[in-house]
């Protein structure tokens, strides 16, 4: 018989914070945190809740999270019939954004022995709540992003001389963000000292897009972190890697994105951006590479955006991703 996969949920709202103070101090503890990964600081999230936070696990919640290094699409959850308790917790908040945390992934019998708690898929602040009603069943969507707060807020004074990285340039432009950091890479090879000064006022994001397009380097907020990789995916940014393939985890073939769809790497040499569908995992972050392994498409790719999907009652709880090529795409053992 096969083994039976039980999927669950833990979904936790932290009272809003400011972030900043009337000094342009950080003060909502967030980022002077030493987070190692994107859990970490998820988890600070969560603990920012010194007024007290609302946790659900067992009502029918559906969920639609994207992301990706472009300005990702805002994240909907759906939660059918929360009190009125929460639903006020929600309210009384004066305009400003609740934190909210989101774990979901499967459950068995080694992994209640082994993991301590479920996978985070989202990490961010609510942005808007709207209930409706459908005889007595209430249903509540909540549309929430990540890194609003920090995008509106953090603000930028600099001047760099000529001869300076951009790589110095753009991690003390982050620091301004005052978000941890996530993924930060940058490739040594055309980190060369800029030949003109360069001087900056205003927005801390709005200069870390643009001058990070200038420069190769895609700059995004995941899960409340800060993230910058090249803009051309590399072989070796990553220390592991994903494997996906249909003994282990994959749902359906990989499809092409592009327009030209006739031919596939197989017959044409030409490697393609494809979209993969798994089952759910929440570790799959953006600029993290995979190894895939399917009958028309193999070999090293670069997460470019995720899709994860599911209903607390329903079957099937997927994650979706968008792959581009690796230079130097042979197959990893």
């Amino acid at each position: 018989m096969a083994e039976q996969f039980i999927h669950k949920y833990v979904l936790e709202f932290g009272q809003p914070i400011s972030f900043y103070s009337a000094d342009n101090t950080n003060t909502s503890g967030i980022g002077l945190l030493q987070a190692t990964s994107s859990q970490d600081t998820a988890i600070s999230y969560a603990n920012v809740k010194a007024n007290g936070a609302v946790k659900l696990t067992q009502h029918n919640v559906s969920f639609s999270i994207k992301k990706g290094k472009d300005a990702s699409s805002d994240t909907t959850f759906t939660i059918y019939n929360i009190s009125d308790n929460v639903r006020k917790f929600l309210e009384q908040n004066n305009g400003k954004k609740p934190l909210l945390v989101f774990r979901a992934g499967y459950e068995t019998d080694i992994d209640n022995i082994i993991n301590k708690e479920l996978p985070i898929l989202f990490a961010g602040e609510v942005i808007q709540v709207v209930d409706s009603f459908n005889g007595t069943t209430r249903k509540t969507d909540i549309t929430c992003a990540s890194g609003t707060t920090a995008i509106q807020e953090a603000y930028s004074i600099k001047s760099y001389r000529a001869g300076t990285k951009p790589s110095d340039i753009l991690r003390q432009v982050m620091k301004d963000m005052k978000l941890p950091e996530g993924t930060i890479y940058f490739p040594a090879n055309t980190d060369i000292g800029i030949q003109k000064p360069v001087v900056y006022t205003g927005p801390s994001m709005e200069f870390l897009r643009k001058y990070g397009k200038e420069q190769g380097v895609k700059i995004w907020i995941e899960d409340g972190t800060i993230n910058a990789v090249p803009t051309e995916a590399i072989a070796g940014t990553t220390v592991s890697a994903f494997k996906i393939s249909s003994a282990l985890n994959m749902i359906g073939s990989p499809s092409v994105m592009t327009a030209d769809m006739s031919q596939t790497e197989k017959t044409s040499g030409n490697r393609q951006n494809i979209t993969v569908k798994t089952t759910l995992n929440g570790a799959y972050s953006i600029g993290a590479k995979v190894v895939l392994e399917s009958k028309y498409h193999s070999g090293s790719y670069e997460i470019e955006s995720v899709q994860h999907d599911g209903t607390y009652e329903g079957d099937e709880w997927s994650s979706t991703l968008e792959l581009k090529p690796i230079d130097g795409w042979e197959k990893e053992q």
